[in-house]
Formats: C-alpha cells, sequence, structure tokens
C-alpha cells in the first residue's frame, strides 16, 4: 500500500510526489464546493518541485478560479532564476488560465511598503504548502543559518 494513514498524518511510501498532487488537487475541489475562489500558499525549492510537475498535469484542466500566493520567498525579482517564484512560474505554471492568478512581491518597492500590499491581495489562505527539504529544513527554516542581528 503506498499510503498509510495514522491519526491526522498520511505517509505515502511510493509515488509520493504524484499522490501528494492528487490529494492537494482533491482538496482544491472540495474547496470548490464551498467557495468560488481557492487561495494556495505555495512553498519554493526542490521537494515542492517534484510534487508541482504532476499537479501542473491537473491545474491546466481546472476552469475554476484558484489564487496562488507564496508562502516563502527571497526579495529577490520573479526573473531572479533563485527565486521561488521563478521556478514556480517554470514548473507549476507554465501554462495560461486568466483564472489563476500567482501574486508575487514587487520588489520594486520597499520591503516594509510590500509585505502590506502583498497580506492584502489574499484575504484568507485555504491551502498552504510547507515541505521539508532533503537536506533538513523546514518551511524554509534552515539549520545552522545564522540570522543578523541589526
Amino acid at each position: 500500500m503506498n499510503i498509510v494513514k495514522k491519526k491526522n498524518f498520511l505517509f505515502i511510501k511510493n509515488n509520493w510526489a504524484k499522490i501528494s498532487a492528487e490529494i492537494i488537487y482533491s482538496e482544491i475541489e472540495k474547496i470548490h464546493l464551498k467557495k468560488e475562489t481557492v487561495n494556495i500558499a505555495l512553498t519554493g525549492g526542490r521537494t515542492s518541485s517534484k510534487i508541482y510537475i504532476h499537479l501542473n498535469k491537473l491545474l491546466k484542466k481546472n476552469k475554476k478560479k484558484i489564487n496562488f500566493c507564496l508562502g516563502d520567498e527571497r526579495y529577490l525579482s520573479n526573473k531572479s532564476k533563485l527565486s521561488n517564484s521563478f521556478s514556480i512560474n517554470k514548473v507549476l505554471l507554465n501554462y495560461k488560465n486568466k483564472d489563476h492568478k500567482f501574486f508575487t512581491p514587487n520588489t520594486k518597492n520597499k520591503i516594509s511598503k510590500e509585505i502590506l500590499a502583498y497580506e492584502k491581495q489574499i484575504d484568507k489562505i485555504d491551502i498552504l504548502l510547507l515541505t521539508l527539504g532533503d537536506d533538513g529544513h523546514i518551511a524554509s527554516i534552515f539549520p545552522k543559518f545564522n540570522k543578523k542581528k541589526n
């Protein structure tokens, strides 16, 4: 069996990226039964991109409104190959659908101003994707990261 359920957790043994994409898409469909627009906060990185390859195929056929935003991002232009928005556009949202919107920070603004603007773009997050990286980081919280003090 590919999926083991324990309490409120699913442990996926084989084909984890494809099964994860199917679970996410199923949740999108359930939320669409209750409301017109689904708001999803995405994460970046190698782990999520494996899921996004499969989710891309499912989303192409979705004709309902979906707002995507980033749950983690470096404050870089979305044209920078180092930004999560660049990789998400390349792997997940590389199709055209006027009902799917992807909100990314405008790095031409000061970060303090952009944080407020970005917060207003998405009312409530319905689905939040967080990942555990193969290098040990969880949701962009990296081990051995020394935060600079101001």
